[in-house]
């Protein structure tokens, strides 16, 4: 069990990598041409930890469509998920 000490002390460390942490890429790679069924936006999604495998989580939100995903359907779609809709 930990003590309240070592509570304070791990949420000190927290919001100071928060506050000043500094994220550097861990690869670069190009923009990739896919076509796909899968609603935009709708798969999770993270550059590190569990949601960054191709694992069941993976699957968890995602949606599916009966068509392809058009350029059109994905702008709307960025636009959308960019102001938190």
């Amino acid at each position: 069990m930990r003590s309240h000490a070592a509570d304070e002390l791990f949420a000190k460390c927290e919001a100071m990598l928060l506050t000043g942490g500094i994220l550097r890429p861990y690869s670069t790679s190009g923009a990739n041409l896919i076509v796909s069924k899968v609603v935009p936006f709708s798969a999770g999604y993270g550059l590190y930890g569990q949601a960054s495998y191709n694992a069941v989580p993976y699957f968890k939100y995602m949606k599916l469509q009966n068509e392809v995903v058009t350029t059109e359907q994905y702008e709307a779609a960025k636009a959308a998920w960019l102001a938190g809709e």
